[in-house]
């Protein structure tokens, strides 16, 4: 059934009109675009490692270093002097940051009433792409320069390449070294060396597994542990939300090290006299523990008791008996 285009499910007007290079000297960050995810100004204090932040910082580095490519939102300013930028704060950031003379944008005709709906539509509506992911793509994507500053053992001081007008570019050893990569992608360094032992492993056909002395080294590995091995990364690459870049080789060595290994049975015994001990030292240090927090941890303890196997409720009950006669008879406690 079609459903009719009325006013009331248009609420957004808003116009595109032409994508061009503006000077950057002529737009204006709208305020309520600079509030948007919470700025200085907000309450909440920001909060430095966040995805959020790191895909901001990742993208003004990105835009330093190479201009955006995916244009800003501009609409005119009431009295025409000037731009509102209504989408693309990081972007502005980056080539304020880079050196950069112009921004790349899109000039849309839209009332200031419909300046937070748009906003609200392109913010929530764009596909966001996760920093471990980010990080596995863009390792990949220069494999032989990241592998190659890996094997050369990169200055580790290096700061990154810079972008903008005028600036020199760092010899592709540095440029390409983990700290650079790091700065770039505004990510943690973890992260960076966890993909670089990737690219390792696939570039021998190899798994990762810690030495003696808790240093990740390569092994040969067989089919079906490189289907595991590259099982894991595609979920990192496709950005499944419990897939970590920065600890995969440990869940992939953790993996193959048990699998197929047949768990020993639990000592039930040696657990319960574990258990034994540890009661034996709270119900002696009773006094010291919180009024308040007593009939909780009672209300546990009995929990437990309904649990207890015939033959050991035997003889708790007699102990019980022995030193509060008749409680079982009158339902009052008495101590012998």
């Amino acid at each position: 059934m079609k459903t009719e285009n009325t006013k009331e499910h248009a609420e957004l007007e808003v116009e595109p009109i032409e994508t061009k290079w503006i000077p950057i000297d002529e737009i204006e960050p709208h305020p309520d675009a600079l509030a948007f995810w919470g700025g200085d100004d907000s309450e909440e204090p920001k909060r430095e490692g966040t995805a959020a932040d790191q895909d901001a910082g990742a993208l003004k580095n990105s835009v330093a270093m190479h201009g955006n490519f995916e244009a800003a939102l501009v609409t005119r300013k009431e009295d025409d002097r000037g731009w509102w930028l209504l989408d693309g704060c990081s972007r502005l950031a980056g080539a304020v940051q880079g050196g950069r003379d112009s921004l790349y944008c899109t000039v849309v005709a839209i009332s200031p009433e419909n300046y937070g709906k748009l906003m609200m539509e392109v913010n929530m509506n764009r596909r966001r792409v996760s920093t471990p992911a980010r990080v596995l793509r863009y390792l990949e994507l220069y494999r032989n320069e990241v592998l190659a500053a890996a094997e050369k053992n990169a200055d580790p001081s290096a700061t990154g390449a810079k972008g903008g007008r005028g600036k020199k570019a760092l010899p592709m050893g540095r440029a390409f070294s983990t700290e650079a990569i790091r700065e770039r992608l505004h990510c943690r360094f973890q992260e960076v060396t966890g993909g670089i032992l990737a690219l390792k492993c696939q570039r021998e056909g190899a798994v990762p597994y810690m030495d003696a002395k808790r240093k990740w080294q390569l092994r040969p590995a067989t089919d079906d542990e490189l289907k595991k091995r590259d099982a894991l990364l595609d979920g990192i690459r496709k950005g499944a939300s419990n897939m970590n870049l920065s600890r995969w080789a440990q869940g992939l060595d953790g993996k193959l090290k048990t699998e197929g290994v047949t768990r020993a049975p639990t000592d039930y015994a040696n657990v319960l006299d574990c258990a034994t001990t540890k009661l034996n030292t709270a119900f002696t240090n009773w006094h010291e523990v919180e009024t308040a927090a007593r009939p909780g941890l009672i209300n546990e303890f009995c929990k437990v008791m309904e649990k207890m196997p015939k033959d050991f409720l035997f003889k708790f009950g007699a102990v019980v008996a022995e030193l509060y006669p008749g409680i079982f008879e009158s339902g009052k406690v008495t101590r012998k």
